[in-house]
């Protein structure tokens, strides 16, 4: 019988089977949506870090707000990690300031980039120095975003022309 039957043969199919063939949605075929911390997470895990260093980026993945930034401080991630390593491999390790700072910006540099950035600012300038621009320009736009962002909040465009010795068109193409 097996070499008679022929699957792709259409002759005795209804056109009912063939509707309901056609209409396989592979959209839905997932049974859970990928959210954000797992795609972070993959991003992290095809990264060339350490173990220890994969470990921080768990825990900086895992605590970030619904905005996601990393709010904790450097005390209190510090204190996170501690906890997490009870009962792991690290369990006993410190975790410097230098080796999280390290982390947070390899996971700012991830899909969405600026991730993990602790506020508005730190991610902008995140942004800034991947953008592909001339360095004049990129040195312009970090300046504003340093020493003048609260001004720049405040749409303060005047003050900041004033500040940095640039006229609209100038401010204009930084903008851009």
């Amino acid at each position: 019988l097996g070499d008679y039957y022929n699957d792709d043969y259409d002759g005795y199919k209804t056109d009912e089977f063939k509707k309901n063939k056609e209409k396989i949605n592979y959209e839905n075929m997932w049974k859970e949506q990928v959210t954000l911390k797992d795609n972070l997470m993959s991003q992290l895990h095809v990264s060339n870090l350490s173990d220890k260093e994969t470990f921080i980026g768990e825990s900086i993945i895992g605590n970030l707000d619904e905005d996601g930034y990393c709010r904790l401080d450097d005390e209190a991630m510090t204190g996170e990690l501690m906890q997490l390593a009870k009962g792991t491999d690290f369990e006993g390790e410190t975790f410097s300031k230098k080796e999280i700072d390290c982390v947070i910006k390899t996971v700012q540099k991830f899909e969405p980039l600026g991730i993990g950035s602790r506020n508005l600012q730190e991610c902008l300038l995140v942004q800034v120095d991947e953008l592909d621009t001339d360095g004049e320009t990129k040195e312009s736009i970090k300046k504003l975003i340093k020493n003048y962002f609260e001004d720049l909040r405040l749409k303060k465009y005047e003050k900041i022309m004033k500040a940095l010795d640039i006229d609209k068109d100038k401010l204009n193409e930084i903008f851009e």
